[in-house]
């Protein structure tokens, strides 16, 4: 009787868990460059906000910087699937990565040494890890990161170089395109998120992973120049 009690409640408890996490919501992060001396130009070219939302399992990733540029990352999860776009001068273009373009993106990234510091604190309202991260070979040392489990997104940086943390990124780096940007949450707002808010511009033109990279690079080649 106890075995058939156990396999009834056990449904009921995976239910509980799944409703303590956040299903929806945007987070605000503060951009900086650590390892970058901005010049006059730069500082006013390169973007200090980054936006976040997220509903279920996906979550939209956007980074602008007024009417100069804006790109996005959209992913989820569960599919496994990544979407970017770029809207830049002439070009505004977008591309659906498969599976050996997300796999080359993922290899494309630093490799990182994580260990967790046992150190937990509230940052934003949501309760977060705090994670060592070391590169040998990196001549830009990353920052420690922090992640939450307190989302639905479980694992959102599955992608990038902290693939193997689970929850949601709060403070991390994002090392792309020959420079590092530091991410700090600096708000979170637990609100409901329209399917229309993860649909791009109709006029966005598709493109190649490989041809997307080489525009975007280009993008920071020149403000970095």
């Amino acid at each position: 009787m106890r075995k058939y009690l156990s396999l009834l409640l056990l449904p009921l408890i995976i239910f509980s868990c799944s409703e303590d996490k956040i299903h929806q919501g945007e987070i605000k992060y503060e951009i900086t460059y650590p390892h970058l001396e901005l010049g006059v130009f730069m500082s006013a070219a390169l973007p200090k906000e980054m936006t976040i939302v997220f509903k279920e399992k996906q979550m939209l990733a956007t980074l602008k910087k007024g009417k100069i540029f804006s790109t996005t990352v959209l992913s989820n999860e569960e599919t496994e699937s990544v979407r970017m776009t770029l809207t830049f001068d002439e070009n505004r273009i977008f591309c659906d990565l498969n599976k050996k373009e997300v796999q080359e993106l993922i290899n494309s990234q630093p490799v990182y040494t994580i260990d967790s510091t046992n150190k937990k604190d509230s940052i934003e309202g949501c309760w977060a890890t705090e994670y060592a991260v070391t590169s040998l070979n990196d001549s830009m040392p990353p920052l420690n990161a922090w992640f939450t489990e307190d989302l639905s997104i479980q694992n959102g940086a599955w992608f990038s170089a902290y693939g193997s943390i689970k929850g949601m990124p709060l403070i991390y780096d994002v090392e792309r395109y020959g420079m590092l940007m530091h991410a700090n949450c600096i708000k979170f707002k637990e609100r409901e998120v329209e399917d229309k808010e993860f649909e791009m511009e109709a006029d966005l033109v598709e493109v190649d992973f490989e041809t997307y990279e080489k525009k975007v690079q280009e993008l920071f080649d020149l403000l970095l120049d």
